[in-house]
C-alpha cells in the first residue's frame, strides 16, 4: 500500500469518526439538544455521575450479612473487566447515597472522603469511577460539550478567511473526548 493511499484511508477513517460521533456542533446545533433534553445536557457534576452509575445499572450479590446491591461500574465491563473492584459494595451504595442526596437537595454541600488502610481499594475504586466516566462520556447521553466562541476583531474586518465580520460572537459547541477532556474538571 502507498503512502498517499495509506493517508487518504486515515484521512477517511478520521472524517468518518468525526461525523459520526458530532465531535463539533454550531452553538445552534447544541441548543437544539438542550431544548431536546434540558435533563441530560444541563446537569451538574453529582448529577452527571450518578447518571453514570444508573447507566451501567446494579445488581444484587450476597455477601456475609445478606443480600446487597452491587454497581456494575465496578465490575469494568467497558474495559474487559480489568482493574475491576472486588467487593466493597456497601461503601458503593454509600458513596451512591451521598450522591443521590446531593442530586435531591440540587447542590454539593459537603465533601467525600475515601479513608481506610492501605490496600483497602480506595484507588480501586476510584479508577473504576474515572475509567466509567470516560466510558460514558463516549455515549449520547453522556456526551460533554465544551464552548469555543470567536469575536470578531478590527483586523479580521477585511474578510480575509475565517472572517466573522458583520456576524457579531458565535459559538460553536465541542464533543469532548476522554483525550481531551481536562482530567481535574468536574462535568457539569
Amino acid at each position: 500500500m502507498s503512502a498517499k493511499t495509506r493517508i487518504e484511508a486515515l484521512a477517511a477513517a478520521v472524517a468518518q469518526e468525526f461525523e459520526s460521533t458530532r465531535r463539533v456542533l454550531s452553538f445552534e446545533e447544541w441548543f437544539e439538544l438542550l431544548c431536546d433534553q434540558p435533563h441530560v445536557h444541563a446537569r451538574n457534576a453529582a448529577q452527571y455521575l450518578r447518571d453514570c452509575f444508573e447507566f451501567y445499572g446494579r445488581r444484587d450479590v450476597r455477601i456475609p450479612s445478606g443480600k446487597v446491591a452491587r454497581f456494575k461500574l465496578f465490575d469494568c465491563e467497558f474495559d474487559g473487566g480489568s482493574g475491576r473492584l472486588v467487593g466493597q459494595e456497601p461503601a458503593q451504595n454509600a458513596f451512591y447515597e451521598a450522591l443521590d442526596s446531593f442530586v435531591r437537595i440540587g447542590r454539593v454541600n459537603k465533601l467525600l472522603l475515601l479513608h481506610g488502610p492501605n490496600g483497602s481499594a480506595k484507588t480501586t475504586f476510584l479508577d473504576a469511577v474515572m475509567r466509567a466516566l470516560e466510558n460514558y462520556s463516549e455515549t449520547d447521553g453522556g456526551a460533554l460539550y465544551r464552548f469555543s466562541w470567536v469575536f470578531p476583531s478590527k483586523s479580521s474586518k477585511s474578510g480575509g478567511s475565517g472572517s466573522a465580520a458583520g456576524r457579531g460572537a458565535r459559538g460553536s459547541a465541542r464533543r469532548r473526548s476522554p483525550s481531551s477532556a481536562p482530567r481535574r474538571s468536574t462535568p457539569s
